[in-house]
């Protein structure tokens, strides 16, 4: 346990920070952060549309921009070129109305992916369907190849899709008693060298977790904490504390920016010092801080030994 625990917190973890922009808005960035003015209007595109919300976002090999989400009162996709202009090489004006997630608010995309080949898979969950996933051609038509007559129906409501080196496509997401992840292979059928038919349970009632959770990011899930107590889950909640946004911090430097103490007090969280012992202990869970590594792997080893959650905050700075 105690070298597992070396080797966990040895490798450098990343946050995927990810955002939904409401009323379809698409915005680019360019050099040192300032908006792009050629992209769109003025940086921006919007699509002026009642009710339209971008749920996933993915770039395309030759720079051209695919959102997916709601459109009104139904899923769908649309693509733009790298101008930001709507592009009308796909579906009907740049626009693709998926009808094929059964037409209604029900259904919405929750993730999408581009392959190699160009062609575009979306995932979408809701009833009375549950989990789905569709294959696009480049043109945004439905590809008829994959799964049956373009849909592959997934025992699962699905809430992420990413696709394997080898182009096989992982859906995670939730089925009565846990989390599972089920695998497609190319054409859209189950993948029965994956799991049982396909599916792999992730977590079930009564399995024991450990969730790693930075301080910035785990201010906006806080109250979870209140339900592992009161459900008495088995969750070993690792909060790595550096009281500091510092995969923002990295993405300034990466591009170049050189922001001033205004900006960095933004990105900073101290000043008051968050106490995540006493703020779990608040929600009914027991915690403890951990200064080193030697004081992480015991606080985990007693964590593993325990029926019920328990928050370790880890000092990183």
């Amino acid at each position: 346990m105690k070298s597992f625990a070396r080797n966990l917190l040895s490798t450098r973890l990343s946050l995927i920070v990810c955002a939904s922009v409401l009323s379809a808005s698409t915005m680019v960035l360019a050099q040192a952060g300032h908006l792009d003015r050629t992209f769109g209007a003025n940086g921006i595109f919007t699509l002026s549309l009642a009710n339209s919300q971008a749920n996933a976002v993915a770039l395309q090999s030759d720079g051209k921009i695919v959102v997916a989400g709601q459109l009104g009162n139904k899923s769908g996709l649309i693509r733009l070129s790298t101008n930001g202009s709507l592009d009308n090489t796909f579906g009907s004006g740049g626009v693709v109305v998926v009808n094929h997630f059964g037409g209604d608010i029900n259904q919405v995309i929750v993730g999408m992916a581009i392959q190699s080949d160009g062609r575009i898979v979306a995932a979408a969950t809701g009833v009375p369907q549950g989990g789905q996933v569709a294959r696009f051609n480049t043109n945004g038509t439905l590809d008829t190849t994959f799964g049956s007559n373009g849909i592959a129906t997934l025992s699962l409501n699905a809430a992420l899709l990413a696709l394997q080196t080898d182009g096989k496509i992982i859906v995670t997401g939730g089925q009565l008693g846990g989390a599972v992840m089920a695998r497609l292979n190319t054409n859209g059928q189950p993948d029965t060298t994956f799991g049982t038919g396909g599916v792999a349970a992730l977590a079930d009632f009564g399995s024991s977790s450990i969730a790693l959770q930075a301080d910035g990011a785990g201010l906006f899930t806080v109250q979870s904490l209140w339900t592992q107590a009161r459900e008495k889950l088995a969750v070993t909640t690792v909060v790595l504390s550096n009281r500091k946004y510092q995969i923002l911090l990295g993405e300034l430097a990466n591009v170049g920016a050189n922001p001033g103490r205004t900006a960095l007090d933004m990105l900073d969280i101290g000043r008051p010092d968050i106490d995540w012992v006493g703020l779990a202990r608040a929600f009914g869970v027991e915690a403890a801080k951990a200064e080193n590594m030697e004081q992480f792997t015991d606080l985990l080893e007693t964590a593993n030994q325990r029926s019920g959650p328990f928050l370790i905050e880890l000092m990183t700075a």
